[in-house]
């Protein structure tokens, strides 16, 4: 136990002095006798912080207060000051962090300061000021993680994001855009000056005069642009930005940039196709599947005669003569078979009846399903080649002229397909060509136009969902999202978003009464088609998911269950953070945010998500919601 009257004494409550100080200040105080390590007095303030009344603490060890992995370390420090008067951390003008341990158990992080006596009597005392800052390392924390979490959607949107204070000429960069410019944060100072040496000389007077712009006008901007990294290599960025106006003068701008290098390279690469199709003397068509010609290019009208408005939606079979009619048709089916095929030599009928003699290469164009949506078709005039072989030397110069145009075919060829096939792989493409067929095609039943549009409706809405996710992901991460609660029935609510999930019909079954609550019912609707759109990626065709909406004690909750695999344990807390993927049945994951938003909104109802196995096999996920 501590003795020491000394100490009681000066810190007496009765001292108007240092007493009074000492039991009226909000921070715990606390004196450790060094030669024991034991506390020998424990104000008010103390007791409130640690849980334990001065009776209690007094005489116990300080280590006590002290998580295990750090006792060791205290009582070797204790042992040193009281040898040699001197501490590590004893008189230092920097508070010391580190976590403590309360009478509870609770462990809580607490910042200190360490200083001696100093007083006649006190010599071998220490005194510490503590104050707990649990709550300010948990917001630290939180903090930090909603910044990790908003660097990991810039990553993967590789957008960058940048803020100017103009008064302090003080620019701030996100990791991100450190990234795009490809420098080094610790040694670039990120400055307006900085910036704009390292725009494109061809872009500087477009970027000055953007910016000069929004200064005079208080107006956004938007704009693309060339940047120079520092290896000498280019990239074009999206650039937007807004003033911040306080009395009429701007204050702050801020603003994001996109890295497009790859899609303006991809619009440059169809543009020169384009061009190349269009001035090639080679005849380059499109077909449907059915053989009717949808495109006809400049070197088709000089080869065949027709214009494009002459012959577009009329058959393929017009420029084949009879006697060349089983040729054909076994040609185009090896194509509808996914084969390509070059260097058929065939005779064609022209416009004015001619008879010619073409070389020519087909391939399918499949979409990102495989099925086939046309045929594009290459040819060219080698009529002159066959009346060339009669003579030996005519027939050399021939065949080395239909080599080097075989090459050309080739490049034409791989050229079309590339551009192409890429364009097929992406739902945005698939928007655009059924759009604009729509647009510029009456030729089709309605049934075809019906089929056109859903299809066009399918992948818009997965554009839209993959939107609006990360724009929520974004939200979430800023703290911007706030629940606007209104009466409605949850249930009533699943049965609409099942109705208007893609699928077979009957393949969402809504089980259960209806049932009202308080909630934000959009967000409500986008964690039920999170939940529905998982479980069907991950149920086999023709087996069911059920969606039943019940009342618990705490509130509602909805379950989704589906006969699929199952989710592993080790995955059951992982897959509702962003960006996890599981396996689908047709291998074709979704993106790894639909499961982490519905984690997210329940926590904005205040409620939670997770999963469990289903009896029979399968998953159960659930949400619930406190009303």
């Amino acid at each position: 136990m501590c003795q020491s009257w000394q100490v009681k004494k000066v810190f007496s409550p009765a001292d108007f002095g240092l007493g009074k100080l000492f039991y009226d200040i909000s921070d715990a105080v606390i004196a450790m006798d060094t030669t024991t390590g034991r506390i020998c007095l424990w104000n008010p303030a103390a007791e409130q912080l640690f849980g334990y009344s001065s009776e209690e603490a007094l005489g116990m060890l300080v280590a006590d207060l002290m998580p295990v992995e750090y006792k060791e370390k205290h009582s070797a420090g204790v042992k040193a000051y009281s040898e040699s008067g001197k501490g590590l951390y004893v008189g230092s003008r920097e508070a010391l962090a580190l976590p403590a341990v309360r009478r509870d158990g609770q462990t809580i992080t607490i910042e200190l300061t360490i200083n001696p006596a100093n007083m006649p009597g006190l010599e071998k005392f220490v005194l510490a000021i503590v104050r707990d800052t649990t709550s300010r390392s948990q917001m630290e924390k939180s903090l930090a993680a909603r910044e990790e979490q908003l660097a990991s959607a810039q990553r993967i949107a590789r957008l960058g994001s940048w803020e100017w204070d103009i008064k302090s000429n003080r620019i701030t960069w996100s990791d991100e855009l450190y990234r795009i410019f490809d420098v080094d944060p610790s040694g670039f100072e990120a400055t307006y000056a900085a910036y704009i040496e390292r725009i494109h000389p061809h872009d500087l007077d477009l970027v000055r005069s953007n910016i000069e712009a929004a200064f005079e006008t208080f107006e956004s901007f938007e704009f693309d642009h060339q940047i120079v990294r520092p290896d000498g290599t280019t990239r074009w960025v999206h650039s937007t930005g807004e003033v911040q106006v306080e009395q009429d003068v701007p204050v702050v701008m801020r603003g994001t940039a996109i890295d497009i290098t790859e899609r303006r390279q991809a619009q440059e690469a169809e543009a020169r196709l384009a061009a190349i199709i269009q001035s090639t003397d080679l005849s380059v068509t499109s077909l449907t599947p059915d053989g009717i010609i949808e495109t006809w290019n400049p070197g088709a009208e000089r080869l065949y005669g027709y214009t494009a408005e002459e012959i577009v939606g009329k058959p393929y079979r017009i420029l084949v003569p009879d006697f060349e009619l089983e040729r054909h048709y076994k040609l185009f089916d090896s194509v509808r078979d996914g084969l390509s095929v070059g260097g058929f030599e065939m005779q064609r009928v022209t416009k004015q009846g001619s008879m010619i003699y073409v070389s020519i290469s087909a391939a399918p164009l499949m979409d990102s399903s495989g099925r086939l949506v046309a045929i594009s078709a290459i040819s060219f005039d080698v009529t002159s080649q066959k009346s060339a072989e009669r003579a030996s030397e005519e027939a050399f110069v021939s065949q080395r002229l239909a080599l080097q145009r075989m090459e050309q075919v080739d490049e034409m060829k791989n050229a079309i397909m590339a551009a192409v096939s890429h364009d097929l792989r992406t739902p945005l493409t698939s928007v655009l060509g059924y759009a604009l067929t729509l647009q510029k095609e009456d030729r089709f039943t309605a049934e075809q136009r019906a089929d056109m549009i859903n299809r066009l409706v399918s992948n818009a809405r997965k554009l839209d969902r993959i939107l609006a996710d990360l724009l929520d992901l974004d939200r979430l991460a800023r703290g911007t999202l706030e629940p606007q609660r209104v009466e409605a029935n949850v249930t009533k609510l699943a049965r609409e978003v099942a109705g208007n999930l893609e699928g077979p019909v009957g393949a969402v079954q809504v089980e259960g009464e209806d049932v009202i609550g308080n909630v934000d019912a959009p967000k409500v609707e986008r964690i039920i088609e999170n939940l529905l759109v998982n479980a069907v990626r991950h149920t086999p065709e023709g087996t069911p998911v059920r969606i039943r909406v019940t009342v618990g004690g705490n509130g509602i909750l909805i379950t989704v269950e589906d006969e699929g695999k199952g989710v592993p344990d080790d995955l059951k807390e992982s897959i509702f953070e962003p960006f996890q993927r599981g396996e689908a049945l047709d291998h074709s994951p979704g993106s790894g945010i639909g499961l982490s938003l519905v984690s997210r909104f329940a926590e904005l109802h205040g409620g939670k998500a997770w999963v469990e196995d289903r009896e029979g096999g399968g998953a159960a996920f659930k949400v619930l919601l406190p009303t």
